[in-house]
């Protein structure tokens, strides 16, 4: 959709009375004519691209790689919960914290080298321009060797490597600290009913030019220590249930003026040993305008891969995937 389109849009009926509360953001988005979609894929004999696509509005990653799993290669998947620790606070703590949380949330300077809105703002395709890298399982267990030998945290680790490499890439010099949407897997401590697999949060982790994976991890902690991934799950629960317009109209305005100041989504589904599966599998997120790279991390069976999505407003050189896989090198070079 252009800016016109958008700016003309007027709040849809549909969504009074949505009973996925969760999902009621991601129909926002589909509304404003973005894709809610997350793809998982694999190459074929052919060298082909197989990729499957699941809308985040009824699943999240984790659902997702679950059925995935299940329809591919036979195998019933049981899922990872929270942790005990980082549990619900009590509710009202929580509806408090939620308040304080979009009162204080860090927002740190963005600037892009450049950005293309000619052709729209939001754009519904569902497969974008990706990136890829696979790290054999003979590479992976050298890699994940070194990392804990060294103590470092995986996501943490790799947090910092793709933002200063994606920052130098992407962003203007003047930007010094970016920001990234973590997801929170909630399973264990959330209700569900029958058919919801979209049982997540997430926490903002801002990386700072100075950052060491290990500052990194701490922020990380920090954050699931003081619970605002629960912050996040009841104000994303209550605010439509209580102001479904404003929510509505606060989506359609990010869309519009582009915050919050997002470099994008990074997401690790995990580690999986799953039988009958001799493939690599890579996890593709959304994108948005307001969060234009997506990353997806997976290892199965020790295949681990990663995969950088592209929203259409963010030009990607022809020569990145070159780029992409020089960038192992140092990535792996702990």
């Amino acid at each position: 959709m252009n800016k016109n389109e958008l700016s003309n849009l007027s709040f849809p009926m549909e969504l009074i009375g949505l009973r996925n509360k969760v999902g009621f953001w991601y129909r926002c988005l589909k509304l404003l004519g973005e894709s809610t979609s997350f793809s998982l894929g694999r190459v074929d004999s052919e060298n082909e691209w197989m990729w499957q696509d699941f809308d985040h509005e009824q699943f999240d990653g984790l659902g997702g790689v679950q059925t995935y799993f299940k329809q591919h290669f036979q195998y019933e998947l049981e899922l990872p919960k929270l942790r005990k620790e980082w549990g619900s606070p009590r509710f009202f703590n929580a509806l408090i914290g939620a308040i304080n949380y979009q009162k204080s949330r860090e927002l740190p300077f963005i600037e892009w080298k450049h950005r293309d809105f000619s052709n729209g703002l939001s754009f519904s395709n569902t497969h974008k321009k990706i990136a890829t890298l696979l790290i054999t399982p003979e590479e992976s267990k050298l890699f994940l060797s070194k990392l804990k030998d060294k103590k470092l945290n995986f996501n943490a680790y790799c947090m910092k490597q793709f933002t200063d490499f994606l920052r130098s890439e992407f962003l203007t010099s003047e930007v010094k600290d970016c920001l990234w949407q973590f997801p929170v897997n909630m399973r264990g401590h959330v209700p569900t009913f029958v058919g919801d697999l979209n049982q997540s949060s997430y926490v903002d982790i801002v990386v700072y030019e100075s950052d060491s994976p290990d500052s990194i991890r701490n922020e990380m902690m920090t954050k699931f220590n003081k619970k605002e991934h629960w912050f996040v799950w009841y104000g994303a629960k209550f605010i439509p249930k209580l102001f479904p317009k404003a929510a509505f109209k606060t989506v359609q305005e990010h869309i519009l003026i582009g915050g919050p100041p997002y470099l994008g989504n990074f997401s690790n589904l995990g580690s999986f040993e799953i039988p009958n599966c001799h493939e690599a599998i890579y996890l593709a997120t959304p994108t948005t305008r307001v969060r234009p790279i997506g990353f997806g991390t997976m290892s199965v069976n020790g295949h681990l891969t990663f995969t950088l999505q592209f929203h259409e407003t963010l030009p990607v050189a022809e020569n990145f995937q070159e780029k992409f896989d020089k960038f192992k090198k140092s990535l792996v070079d702990v």
